[in-house]
């Protein structure tokens, strides 16, 4: 029997264009000589859709376009992720299957999500599931949810799973799967999830495996894909290597999709970046420019009177290597004026974290008023390490629509840039080898207020991460009085993150800045 598997890209609340793409997609496996066709989890609303999985509106475009594919494809069995009402409570998240011009069966989702990011029981009823059997002539077919595998899968002769794994578990996700799967020796079918909902992204990449529990197809990850399995033919095993962990690759395609769909969401085309001829933001550009095009990008220089040449030369370089227009508006004026306004105020307090922080809310006003005046949305620039240990000023360098690289440590952002890199010179070498620094006083570097990234992104990972005490981290062999330093920022500065900019999540937490209640451990 030729089955039809659907990867397509779901649009929350937009069941009319997810409807198109269904049918367009039943035509095409149609044709092929399918005769079942299998969609992912809520097909027609999007995932993940939160309150509206219970908009009546919504539930009733739903249940409209359901009856329409079931009339005009009488004779092919379809299997669409979905909603069903529920008279007394919550409705049911479910998968209908479309034979013969109607709605033959509903499979309920016994296994609701349980994650940070998403608590399923918030918005659906959880119900044994009856019978997760679905027969078509000899061929009987069972359907899973997300950890469940059903002891009917035993006897099938083709298991479905339906999941909805988000890039920053995935790697982690497929694993366990494929290691549950090996005990039921069926052909399996795993659907998953290609989608985005503001800042959470799910990658697709659906699989399938073999009796052995061995890869025989790999969907690509952030893109669209429809395939033709056909359950009796022997199929050639291939290489799953590239899926056993998260690679710089993943990443780079990951930040790509989200800045695309972030864009798609909320109706903007274009974007603004400050340069600062600094790491962050040359990645953050590319990233721009391959998202969107680079007609869709503008930059914008801000140089005061503490930045280097090199700075402006190293920024107007990357500016020229992407093909970007960019603006050049010097602050030092504007920083001027503000030291002379304050200055009665001030009475010559000596220079400090004040005139820092003045200089980047001027340039987060420069950057906003461009993003506003030409209908454009700003790709924030700050990353991980900084964020976790406040090296960033609120209303400044932290202002933005989206925090594109605001799930990687520093040390990955450079890896991203060796990536971007790997072929011929994007972001000139001198920005990836020069010391990072805000140049926000003379002769700063930003070793001055912190441990090198080296250090600094380990200790990170082992506090935030890995759950580890100070003296813990200690014995890895890194000096206490650094150890209790960096804690200390983290709680010091946890408040911030709650006026960043969304980040788009990509590591193996999910989130960005933790919420840390056991302050005992500095």
């Amino acid at each position: 029997m030729k089955t039809g598997i659907v990867q397509i890209l779901l649009q929350v609340n937009n069941v009319q264009d997810n409807y198109l793409k269904i049918k367009n997609a039943i035509i095409d496996l149609k044709n092929q000589g399918a005769k079942l066709i299998i969609f992912p989890q809520m097909s027609l609303i999007g995932f993940p859709a939160y309150d509206f999985w219970r908009h009546n509106a919504l539930l009733l475009q739903q249940d409209h376009y359901l009856r329409l594919l079931a009339e005009a494809f009488p004779e092919e069995h379809l299997l669409i992720g979905g909603v069903k009402k529920n008279s007394n409570t919550k409705p049911y998240h479910v998968i209908f299957h479309l034979y013969n011009g109607d709605i033959q069966h509903t499979f309920i989702k016994e296994n609701l999500i349980k994650e940070d990011w998403l608590n399923e029981s918030k918005y659906f009823i959880r119900k044994k599931q009856q019978d997760n059997v679905l027969q078509i002539d000899d061929k009987k077919i069972v359907i899973n949810f997300e950890d469940e595998v059903s002891d009917k899968s035993f006897q099938a002769n083709l298991v479905l799973y339906f999941t909805a794994l988000p890039a920053h578990t995935y790697f982690e996700k497929r694993a366990t799967i494929n290691k549950n799967l090996t005990r039921i020796k069926k052909k399996t079918i795993v659907l998953n999830v290609l989608s985005s909902e503001g800042h959470i992204l799910f990658p697709g990449g659906s699989w399938i495996i073999d009796e052995a529990a061995k890869p025989i197809e790999n969907l690509p990850v952030f893109e669209e894909k429809n395939i033709i399995l056909d359950c009796n033919d022997v199929v050639q095993n291939i290489s799953d290597d590239s899926y056993k962990e998260k690679d710089i690759k993943f990443v780079y395609q990951a930040l790509l999709f989200g800045i695309r769909q972030y864009c798609k969401q909320t109706g903007f085309q274009k974007a603004v970046i400050g340069l600062s001829g600094g790491i962050d933001s040359a990645v953050v550009a590319v990233l721009g420019v391959h998202a969107l095009g680079k007609d869709n990008v503008r930059a914008i220089l801000m140089p005061s009177q503490f930045s280097t040449e090199h700075s402006l030369s190293d920024a107007k370089k990357l500016a020229e290597n992407l093909s970007i227009q960019y603006d050049i508006v010097s602050i030092h004026h504007l920083f001027d004026k503000y030291e002379e306004t304050l200055n009665p105020i001030f009475k010559n307090l000596p220079f400090d974290i004040t005139e820092e922080n003045i200089q980047a809310r001027i340039r987060g006003n420069l950057v906003m008023a461009l993003a506003n005046k030409f209908n454009s949305i700003v790709l924030n620039t700050s990353n991980k390490s900084e964020g976790l240990v406040g090296y960033g000023t609120l209303y400044g360098d932290i202002v933005g629509a989206l925090g594109v690289i605001l799930d990687l440590y520093k040390t990955e952002v450079y890896e991203l840039a060796k990536f971007i890199n790997r072929n011929h010179e994007i972001i000139p070498t001198h920005i990836i080898t020069k010391s990072p620094s805000a140049e926000l006083r003379p002769g700063q570097k930003d070793s001055d207020a912190l441990p090198e990234y080296t250090v600094l992104d380990k200790i990170l990972k082992a506090f935030v991460e890995e759950f580890k005490t100070v003296d813990e981290i200690c014995k890895m062999g890194y000096k206490q009085d650094e150890v209790k330093d960096v804690v200390r920022k983290i709680y010091q500065n946890d408040y911030k993150k709650y006026q960043c900019p969304p980040p788009l999540i990509i590591s193996g937490k999910g989130r960005t800045f933790p919420l840390l209640f056991m302050k005992d451990n500095s």
